[in-house]
């Protein structure tokens, strides 16, 4: 019978935790512990990351943790607290700003992109629909690689269990920047981003190399309320673009989901 973390108590949780039973294994009951513990916490305004608190003594051996980019780790442990061979990393760096997400650069944009629309409409208008070229080079998503086969086969075809976190990590870095279309999925949770995306639990729908896998999909604030609405366990179509991330389960994240 599967369990439901939700309704377990912090000690519970905490209890899993001190085990530390497949910790690198996504979908673990120690995966899970830590992900509820999370929820949790960031219901209590800390900043995303791991948050959780342990009654007793814990030992932490050979893990690797990914936090989110300005993330932070919380450990409140009341007894010892014993780490060996454990790495903890931020998935993505701070980067310096391009020239087109400053201010001035944003105005610039802002001109050529009204000049370009006021340049279709007048087109299309015509009947006319041009190829320009420039729109490609000042959003190259547009020209972006749809991939051939679905996002979960690739998750399928990842040996999570027995490979490096940092090997799985660089393994979906090369996938950056994919686009996985029209995917089918079902809804298994979901929770605030902050900056108004919503984070989203996704599993797949049919068997891939023998059992269900999982990706984290991040939509934009124009999607919020429709997911709030969604039904428990709702089946969707998704499509967005593997940001060659994982979450703090060891989960693939997409990024610029949109429902189909």
């Amino acid at each position: 019978m599967d369990e439901d973390f939700a309704k377990m108590t912090e000690e519970e949780l905490e209890a899993i935790i001190r085990r530390h039973e497949n910790s690198n294994v996504p979908g673990s009951r120690f995966q899970r512990a830590m992900t509820e513990l999370d929820l949790r916490y960031k219901k209590r305004d800390l900043k995303p990351g791991i948050h959780f608190e342990v009654g007793g003594d814990m030992t932490m051996e050979g893990a690797h943790v990914t936090l989110p980019e300005e993330g932070q780790m919380t450990a409140r442990v009341k007894g010892d607290l014993s780490a060996k061979n454990t790495k903890i990393t931020h998935g993505t760096p701070t980067r310096k700003r391009a020239w087109f997400e400053k201010p001035t650069g944003i105005v610039a944009l802002g001109v050529v992109a009204g000049i370009i629309v006021a340049s279709l409409g007048y087109m299309v208008s015509r009947g006319q629909w041009p190829d320009i070229p420039i729109i490609s080079s000042l959003f190259p998503a547009v020209g972006a690689k749809t991939l051939d086969e679905s996002v979960f086969q690739l998750v399928a075809e990842t040996d999570f269990a027995n490979t490096p976190q940092l090997d799985v990590q660089q393994k979906w870095e090369g996938y950056a920047g994919l686009i996985a279309g029209n995917e089918q999925a079902t809804i298994v949770n979901y929770g605030d981003a902050g900056l108004g995306k919503t984070w989203v639990d996704l599993r797949s729908v049919g068997s891939y190399n023998g059992g269900s896998q999982f990706v984290d999909c991040v939509f934009g604030s124009a999607w919020q309320q429709k997911i709030e609405l969604l039904p428990e366990d709702a089946s969707v179509t998704f499509q967005g673009t593997i940001g060659g991330t994982l979450d703090q389960g060891g989960v693939p994240v997409l990024q610029n989901c949109v429902l189909k």
